[in-house]
């Protein structure tokens, strides 16, 4: 219920009905089902913090959110967080260490499930994240 609302105010629809869009409102949302433990709420509220759009730039915490995500078995965050690691995206320091363990955990997730691979490319295989 927290996600939703959340995604709500983020993409200003709900249930097919236009509402004024609050990124400080969906920042919100998304924090509470974070800590109830909601991957989805978790990697938007992690993207939102790295990107500092409409919420403080917080890269640190959107580092960490991220790995919360990621521990659920979520492979974006996996690509994400290689990506800010390898080439320092979104204000996170190159870490060649960290990127490589975020790549190698995002290509075990893609060995066991062959069919996400086409939408989870680094940004050593792309040129730069996609998002």
């Amino acid at each position: 219920m927290y996600y939703e609302l959340g995604e709500a105010f983020c993409t200003g629809e709900v249930r097919g009905r236009r509402v004024a869009v609050d990124k400080v409102g969906a920042a919100r949302w998304y924090r509470r089902a974070a800590r109830r433990g909601d991957r989805d709420a978790q990697y938007e509220l992690g993207f939102k913090l790295l990107l500092g759009g409409g919420i403080p730039h917080r890269p640190s915490l959107g580092v960490q959110l991220m790995a919360d995500a990621a521990a659920h078995g979520y492979a974006e965050p996996m690509r994400v967080l290689a990506d800010c690691f390898g080439v320092g995206k979104f204000g996170v320091a190159v870490d060649p260490e960290r990127a490589a363990y975020w790549r190698s955990r995002l290509d075990a997730y893609l060995a066991r499930h062959p069919e996400d691979r086409r939408h989870h490319e680094t940004a050593s295989d792309a040129g730069g994240t996609k998002r």
